[in-house]
C-alpha cells in the first residue's frame, strides 16, 4: 500500500560497498570482489554471488590496489596472507 511516503531509496536501492584502497563508496557492480571462502579459506577474485565468505572490495584502479597492499588492508580484512599469484592477477585486471 502506497500512502505517498515511499522514498526513492526504496524504489532504486542498489548495493554499495567501500573500497579498501581509497575508501570511496561505490556501487557493488563497479568494484572487484576479493573473497576468502568460508569452507576452504581459499582466496578468490570475483566469485559468483552464491559464494559465502569474508569479502573485500577494490575500485577498478591500480592505485587503490597499491594503497591496499601498502597498508596491508587485504590481509587485515580477509584475515589471511594474500598469495603473490592473487596480487599479480589483480594487477593484471585493474586499469
Amino acid at each position: 500500500m502506497n500512502n505517498g511516503n515511499e522514498t526513492s531509496y526504496e524504489k532504486t536501492h542498489e548495493p554499495v560497498r567501500k573500497c579498501i584502497g581509497c575508501g570511496k563508496i561505490k556501487s557493488k557492480k563497479d568494484m572487484v570482489r576479493i573473497m576468502k571462502t568460508h569452507d576452504t579459506n581459499e582466496i578468490i577474485v570475483m566469485p559468483s554471488s552464491n559464494c559465502f565468505g569474508r569479502s573485500s572490495y577494490l575500485c577498478y584502479n591500480k592505485e587503490c590496489l597499491n594503497q591496499a597492499i601498502k597498508k596491508k588492508r587485504l590481509q587485515k580484512t580477509l584475515k589471511k596472507d594474500i598469495p603473490i599469484s592473487i596480487l599479480k592477477y589483480l594487477e593484471s585486471i585493474l586499469q
